[in-house]
């Protein structure tokens, strides 16, 4: 498959979506202790967002619901990152990495709440 034909599909069925991003901690310099970054801000992208297969799962053991979605994005999002579609909010729980082949990149979300 051509990679362009990829980003050609995640053009036809991207929709806008949140990525609450958070600044990056640090070593402080004179405990030598990590501080975690506590700024965050909330930016938007586009993609999209596709369901699990119903064998995926069934096969998870219980790992994904039907909640859980698939996202394609030209993004780089880190593991653990909060993404807010729809009004729901879901974190990023797997990366599949499609560097040899195209731009667009797939996660897997793990649904969060509905009412947060």
């Amino acid at each position: 498959m051509n990679p362009r034909q990829f980003e050609g599909l995640l053009r036809r069925f991207q929709v806008p979506f949140q990525v609450v991003v958070k600044s990056k901690g640090y070593w402080d310099q004179t405990t030598g202790d990590w501080i975690p970054g506590e700024d965050e801000k909330t930016v938007t992208d586009y993609g999209a967002f596709v369901a699990l297969p119903q064998r995926t799962v069934v096969q998870s053991g219980g790992m994904y619901t039907e909640e859980d979605r698939h996202l394609y994005t030209k993004r780089v999002i880190p593991m653990q990152t909060e993404v807010i579609h729809g009004g729901v909010k879901y974190q990023v729980h797997d990366k599949n990495d499609y560097a040899g082949y195209t731009t667009v990149n797939r996660y897997v979300l793990k649904w969060v709440s509905l009412f947060d």
